[in-house]
């Protein structure tokens, strides 16, 4: 399908204006919007004086030329199309986002004219089996002094030290690729420049992400850093990790900088431990090693119990047991005590001489059920009153109304099972 202004003026979601020419309808548009139109060709735009975004993408374009050379394109979509070389963008000072992923691109030449570009997504590029995209470096630093955001994942990049040009970026995503080699990481930090911009760093899916400590070693290498993989890298984890390792340092007398240890090769320092060195000793010199100042005593230092046979008379001690204690009377009171549920044997018997009239009747009689709930409930209505004074009474008056309401029942049962017991014993024997 060709480009058209009929094509053109169908897909926006602008309306023409009565008597208004097409191709001064196609001149005003701002947003052009021909994905997924099966175009092979790019043409026919240069009339669109206002354009800023251009959405071609998802289409069957071969080449970027034909692009308007317009000073107001900011945004260009062309992912997913049959791209092989990056070109055509010789006259886009302005333009901010190009989107090229899903081609065949296979260098990143030709971005001289986009002096402007802020981000460039070209992931995914359709390759021939064992070729990788060519970071070139004189494009590169085209836009190092505008680019913020690099896309490159599963290009097969197994080197990305050519970033090490950008001056600005501060987001790079390189997942799903060959990349093994901490010391090309490195690079991307200028190892471990605290005044690199780079704060986000995804290689999730890379070789690299499996050896161990590979976290603590880029953390360790990249001081600008704030998020790795997808994961935020805190304030407190790096000062951990910074402490951790300056402490295993100074145990072997070794001072090694985070770019020292995060630009070593993954056989030696924080990937692999071998030979029954640890971290710091991989790192330190040699002589350092075999005189490491232990922390505290050796083992063959350390005070053991020993066995009685090995106890010189003259050693020990004569035990005095406690004096006071008579262990038989107290085994025999604990034993009466445990079967006395823990009272006193005096107290038992106390308990079972009979009582004398004095005690009984210093014992106040039972409270009679009927006045008992009688009381509770002039209890509540004191209670709702001393609420209503202090202007509260709306937080407890139904609960306290619907419990007066219960012990009133409770006082209709009582007179009702007394009015009936009263009847019974009034009534003649049959």
């Amino acid at each position: 399908m060709k480009i058209t202004y009929e094509l053109i003026q169908k897909n926006s979601s602008q309306r023409i204006r009565r008597g208004e020419a097409l191709e001064d309808f196609v001149k005003r548009l701002s947003h052009i919007r021909l994905d997924g139109k099966k175009i092979a060709l790019i043409e026919n735009l240069d009339v669109c004086e206002a354009l800023q975004v251009l959405y071609l993408y998802d289409n069957n374009i071969a080449s970027m030329q034909g692009i308007p050379n317009l000073g107001t394109l900011t945004h260009l979509y062309l992912q997913n199309n049959q791209i092989s070389e990056i070109s055509g963008l010789d006259s886009l000072p302005r333009l901010q986002k190009l989107f090229l992923s899903d081609n065949r691109i296979s260098s990143l030449a030709g971005l001289e004219g986009c002096t402007g570009l802020e981000e460039l997504h070209v992931a995914k590029q359709k390759m021939a089996k064992g070729a990788s995209l060519v970071l070139d470096r004189s494009s590169l630093a085209a836009v190092s002094n505008t680019l913020t955001f690099l896309d490159v994942s599963s290009n097969g990049i197994s080197d990305p030290s050519p970033l090490e040009v950008l001056e600005t970026i501060e987001r790079v995503h390189i997942r799903e690729s060959p990349i093994e080699d901490f010391g090309v990481v490195a690079a991307m930090f200028r190892g471990g420049d605290p005044s690199r911009s780079l704060w986000q760093l995804d290689m999730r899916g890379c070789p690299i992400t499996r050896v161990r400590r590979y976290r603590d070693r880029v953390i360790l290498g990249g001081p600008s850093l704030g998020e790795l993989d997808n994961k935020d890298v805190s304030p407190t984890e790096r000062k951990f990790l910074e402490n951790f390792y300056a402490r295993r340092q100074r145990a072997v007398g070794a001072v090694a900088q985070p770019s020292q240890v995060f630009g070593a090769p993954p056989s030696a320092g924080l990937g692999l431990e071998a030979a029954g060195q640890n971290i710091a000793e991989q790192l330190a010199p040699e002589e350092a090693i075999g005189g490491v100042p232990r922390m505290g005593p050796g083992i063959d230092q350390i005070a053991r119990k020993r066995r009685v046979d090995d106890i010189e008379p003259a050693e020990r001690e004569d035990v005095v047991p406690a004096p006071g204690v008579d262990r038989q009377a107290e085994a025999t009171r604990l034993a009466a005590h445990m079967q006395l549920s823990g009272l006193d044997p005096e107290e038992v018997e106390a308990s079972l001489k009979p009582k004398s009239r004095e005690s009984a009747a210093a014992q106040p009689e039972p409270q009679d059920e009927f006045q008992r709930i009688v009381g509770e409930i002039e209890e509540r209505k004191q209670f709702l009153e001393d609420m209503r004074a202090l202007g509260k009474a709306g937080e407890h008056e139904a609960l306290i109304k619907a419990q007066i309401s219960d012990k009133v029942r409770e006082l209709e049962q009582i007179d009702r099972s007394r009015t009936e017991q009263a009847v019974s014993d009034l009534a003649p024997p049959a």
